[in-house]
């Protein structure tokens, strides 16, 4: 089997091991793109027989297996507010990041306008491979064995980007009980460099007689004083 097939049928299998991560509702149709590329690469002579038989165990291991962690899929809003632009005030992040994984997260700051509130956040270090991908990394680094170890990495660079911004989905709460929604965001930065950094935006804007807001991602959470 040359490297780059073996690459290919790899990325395929984790794309689909990622969205049973997410619970899309339909998993058979990516369950059935990754067989439908083994079948395409064994029509062609890339694979033969045996190893398209080997490639189609995953996929169908894959089918069987539960999903093994919980998440909502996102689903496009069809209407979004107009934007106000009344700004209110900064107020700084705590000067303490908190743990994300195996990586560290900051609030960097917190905007507080008329219609929504805005946080700014910065990752640095990022979490790792091994705490970002779990169990998933050892199914990918078998379906690699055999490449060049900057193909492996490559791959799981890519898988560690994807899953990774789906973990970094940030919720908001204060002291009133308001209920925001976070109906916008964005992110940058160099992954190369081990950091990302962004922004979430919420609704509706803050109470003006709240004393504090916290802000929680994944298994990070931020008590913002607000007087």
């Amino acid at each position: 089997m040359k490297p780059e097939v073996q690459a290919t049928l790899a990325s395929a299998l984790q794309y689909a091991r990622e969205m049973k991560a997410q619970r899309v509702a339909n998993l058979r149709i990516y369950l059935a793109h990754a067989e439908g590329v083994v079948a395409g690469l064994e029509d062609t002579g890339a694979l033969t027989g045996k190893e398209a038989g080997e490639w189609k165990k995953k996929v169908w291991v894959l089918a069987d297996e539960p999903a093994k962690r919980s998440g909502r899929v996102r689903r496009p809003t069809s209407r979004l507010p107009k934007p106000i632009t009344g700004f209110i005030r900064l107020i700084p992040g705590p000067h303490d990041p908190e743990p994300l994984l195996d990586g560290f997260m900051r609030i960097v700051a917190t905007e507080l306008f008329q219609d929504r509130v805005r946080i700014h956040w910065h990752l640095s270090p990022l979490p790792s491979h091994e705490a970002v991908l779990s169990d998933d990394l050892k199914e990918l680094d078998g379906d690699t064995e055999g490449l060049d170890e900057d193909s492996r990495e490559d791959q799981r660079f890519s898988a560690r980007l994807i899953r990774l911004h789906r973990l970094l989905r940030f919720s908001a709460s204060d002291d009133l009980g308001t209920k925001y929604r976070c109906f916008r965001g964005g992110s940058g930065g160099s992954v190369d460099r081990g950091e990302l950094g962004g922004v979430a935006d919420f609704l509706p804007g803050l109470p003006t007689d709240a004393s504090s807001l916290v802000i929680g991602v994944h298994d990070a959470k931020f008590t913002i004083p607000l007087r």
